[in-house]
């Protein structure tokens, strides 16, 4: 494994222009906004859980450039 990207890297591919604000939309609207929890099927709630994290990990990335929390969706 290479080197790690810097907040500053997630910022300028998914904030830097139009496509990338329009993809991290997506991604979220797909992946993130979305629930987990399947009753009776913990693989899949594990499953769903694990592509939130990817998403979730973005976000938190991009939080640091901007110093917002995440979990917020008031802003």
């Amino acid at each position: 494994m290479g080197k790690r990207a810097t907040a500053e890297a997630y910022s300028q591919t998914f904030e830097g222009f139009a496509a990338g604000v329009n993809v991290l939309e997506d991604l979220v609207g797909m992946y993130y906004d979305q629930p987990s929890f399947e009753k009776d099927n913990p693989h899949l709630t594990s499953y769903r859980e694990g592509r939130r994290a990817v998403i979730a990990y973005i976000l938190s990335q991009l939080a640091q450039i901007t110093n917002e929390d995440p979990n917020d969706s008031s802003s």
